[in-house]
């Protein structure tokens, strides 16, 4: 459901959603470096936004029960990379369960976060 409301949400406004499972590493590294904007949990996968360019938005999904003060990683990591950084808060999820995001808040902190990004 959140894939779907992020795909028409984000299509409405004039971009495209790609999901990147599947992808090999090379051709992610391509897809974030030319990305307007990266939305997904919080995890390993993050660390692609190492490839984005300056100026470029990134939303990340965290549970709530995790202390935001020890789980800023992407936070600072988007600080130092030029970056506009957008966190959505996800009642339940931990490292062993999955998170149940809210569709609207996450498409809503994404065309905000875009909203930011100036036009190529």
């Amino acid at each position: 459901e959140v894939e779907g409301v992020l795909r028409e949400g984000l299509k409405g406004a004039g971009y495209g959603l790609i999901v990147d499972e599947g992808i090999e590493l090379l051709s992610q590294l391509s897809l974030y470096h030319g990305a307007q904007g990266v939305v997904g949990p919080h995890g390993a996968a993050l660390s692609l936004i190492l490839a984005m360019r300056p100026d470029r938005a990134v939303v990340e999904y965290m549970p709530n029960a995790w202390s935001a003060m020890s789980n800023i990683c992407f936070l600072r990591m988007s600080a130092v990379l030029g970056l506009e950084y957008r966190v959505v808060h996800v009642l339940n999820g931990s490292f062993t369960a999955p998170m149940t995001v809210n569709a609207t808040a996450g498409l809503e902190a994404a065309l905000d976060a875009l909203s930011t990004v100036p036009s190529d």
